[in-house]
């Protein structure tokens, strides 16, 4: 894991990712929309890192 302010970011992006896995086991209608939010986590980590 790499330190200093990105830390934060990965660790958030890896709490966010579990949260998802848990919502696709248990709600499967759902999965659009997780990999909706999943998409704007990742455009968020891009446009912070460049």
């Amino acid at each position: 894991m790499p330190r200093g302010p990105g830390s934060g970011i990965w660790c958030r992006t890896a709490v966010m990712f579990g949260c998802a896995m848990f919502l696709i086991c248990f709600c499967p209608i759902r999965l659009v929309l997780i990999i909706a939010a999943f998409l704007l986590i990742l455009a968020g980590v891009s446009s912070w890192r460049c």
